[in-house]
């Protein structure tokens, strides 16, 4: 005779096979509940992960809550591998490449205020002025007039972030390669 919990685990499986195999749920496509592995523990469940298309074993809760994982656990590592890679190359003397070159490029904060990165309208009705680099805030003056304060703005990362781009010249080509040889090996 079995006992409770093993009662309740079957009953649990079968009500899941009814409601979730061979159905899409939360971009997993099901493919076999599994046995508990355990009596009272929860169910695994055979799916393929809508990331990277592999069959992979995930428990059923995980794929099935109002915040579904996204990706099986190949890919998360897929990910970190990818992630370590352009921190690699773009984190360099305390400093982001990439937002540097961003910035370069006239890409604007979302937060900006003025509509300008770097320049704050202050309660007195000055401009200040100032650009982050080195993990440090470098004050570039108050102004009285928006243009002079972007003016500052500007020259400094003309002088700065131009000068620490041209230390880094090729970053972007050596990501690319960096990348591209981390993807041939996955393979």
């Amino acid at each position: 005779m079995k006992s409770a919990a093993a009662q309740k685990s079957a009953k649990a499986k079968k009500a899941a096979i009814e409601k979730y195999e061979g159905k899409t749920v939360s971009g997993w496509k099901i493919i076999e509940i599994l046995p508990p592995r355990k009596p009272d523990s929860s169910l695994w469940c055979k799916a393929v992960c809508p990331q990277c298309g592999k069959t992979v074993e995930v428990r059923l809760t995980n794929i099935t809550r109002a915040n579904p994982i996204l990706r099986c656990s190949d890919c998360a590592r897929d990910m970190k591998e990818k992630v370590d890679v352009i921190l690699s190359v773009t984190q360099g003397d305390g400093s982001s490449l990439s937002s540097v070159k961003s910035r370069m490029d006239g890409k604007v904060n979302k937060n900006s205020q003025t509509g300008v990165n770097g320049v704050v309208k202050r309660p007195n009705g000055r401009y200040f002025a100032y650009i982050n680099f080195r993990r440090k805030q470098i004050f570039l003056g108050l102004y009285d007039d928006l243009d002079d304060a972007i003016a500052a703005r500007k020259k400094a990362e003309a002088a700065i972030y131009g000068e620490y781009l041209d230390q880094h010249e090729g970053w972007e080509e050596e990501l690319k390669e960096k990348l591209e040889k981390l993807k041939e090996n996955q393979k």
